[in-house]
């Protein structure tokens, strides 16, 4: 299951043979539950990937947030910053 899907756009970008992501002229948007990418993006998971990158974990976890900014969870995205950031400081500040 890719984390990251695009709306509409003929190019999808993919990684190992699966659709991570497809180019949207304005957004990008998640195509597995943003419960599922927090867990990705805090490498508490690995979605089936053998060795996700670091910079793979990051691209998810800043589309979960944008994610529960663009649903108004306000709480739970800057929460959810809040975690990313201790993670990676400096990464994920507002």
């Amino acid at each position: 299951m890719a984390p990251a899907r695009l709306q509409t756009g003929p190019n999808p970008i993919h990684f190992r043979g699966k659709k991570m992501i497809e180019l949207e002229s304005e957004r990008f948007r998640l195509s597995i539950p943003v419960g599922e990418a927090l867990a990705f993006a805090m490498g508490w998971s690995n979605l089936g990937y053998s060795e996700p990158s670091d910079g793979m974990r990051r691209v998810v976890g800043v589309l979960a947030v944008d994610a529960l900014e663009h649903e108004e969870h306000w709480r739970e995205a800057a929460l959810a910053r809040h975690c990313l950031g201790q993670k990676w400081p400096g990464g994920f500040t507002p």
